[in-house]
């Protein structure tokens, strides 16, 4: 069984939040929702968490994620992307720090967000509104589109239902 780890990055602010998820995947089995969250702050809130995190856990794949240890397999953060106009540029920050602790950390776009609708984690029982901008649920939307991307078949399958 592999565990994913997905981070949707806050802004700057404290009021923003980075939305986090786990989810655990068998190559013939559909994928299952472990858990997923929040971590409040901002920039200053991800770096605390970040902080409170060992070198000895994150090297050996795991980290405290809502109050428990949470072993993964693969980190998956949303890549910021200048799509021109003028946009907060400071999720930047969160995506470097994640960037340093796990340098295979695979980036995805914010345009994937938009190939898993809040719609099809409804259908899965995984829709969450927890986060400044349902930052929780964003997390969740980069795992699947991760496995949509990877061609895992029964995720495939779960989005097309």
């Amino acid at each position: 069984m592999a565990t994913l780890l997905a981070f949707d990055p806050a802004a700057e602010t404290h009021v923003s939040d980075t939305g986090w998820a786990v989810v655990q995947y068998e190559s013939n089995s559909p994928p299952v929702l472990v858990e997923s969250g929040v971590i409040s702050g901002g920039f200053q809130g991800f770096l605390e968490w970040s902080r409170s995190q060992t070198p000895e856990l994150l090297d050996a794949g795991c980290c405290w994620l809502g109050g428990e240890m949470v072993f993964f397999d693969q980190v998956i953060c949303e890549q910021w992307v200048d799509y021109g106009g003028y946009v907060d540029t400071s999720p930047r920050l969160i995506e470097g720090v994640i960037r340093y602790l796990w340098q295979d950390v695979v980036l995805q776009p914010s345009k994937a967000l938009q190939m898993v609708t809040a719609n099809d984690l409804k259908a899965l029982g995984w829709y969450t509104t927890e986060g400044h901008h349902r930052d929780a649920m964003s997390s969740i939307r980069h795992i699947l589109y991760y496995l949509r991307s990877i061609r895992h078949k029964p995720t495939l399958r779960l989005l097309s239902e």
